[in-house]
């Protein structure tokens, strides 16, 4: 029962900010993209320059420890430079945490180009 209880808070607590939705008053949320272990990333729209981007979120269930992957993720990225890797645009602090927003790079995503080459050898 304890189990149950703590999956259905943690699935309250992570569901996804909805289109429509405004972060930093600045990112206008159009879409969830996805959704990993530690993030949730969002197609959203800067209010500034009109360019679309992603920006990632920390799981509210993994508090401190989405933080930190979030800020070794944005170490890395720093680090990269390839066309098929979004670059880091920004890293926003602020109290509740941490958030990452990306360069959007639109096309299939690398799990579905692994399933797509499973189904068709």
């Amino acid at each position: 029962m304890l189990a149950w209880l703590r999956n259905a808070y943690q699935s309250w607590i992570d569901y996804p900010k909805q289109p429509g939705d405004i972060l930093n008053g600045r990112y206008h949320i159009h879409s969830l993209l996805g959704m990993g272990s530690y993030g949730l990333t969002y197609l959203c729209q800067d209010g500034q320059s009109g360019q679309e981007v992603a920006v990632k979120l920390p799981r509210p269930s993994k508090r401190a420890q989405a933080v930190q992957l979030l800020q070794r993720e944005a170490d890395i990225m720093q680090q990269m430079d390839h066309p098929y890797i979004p670059k880091l645009l920004e890293r926003v602090e602020h109290p509740n945490g941490v958030y990452l927003v990306m360069e959007y790079i639109s096309g299939r995503t690398l799990e579905e180009a692994l399933l797509q080459l499973e189904v068709n050898p």
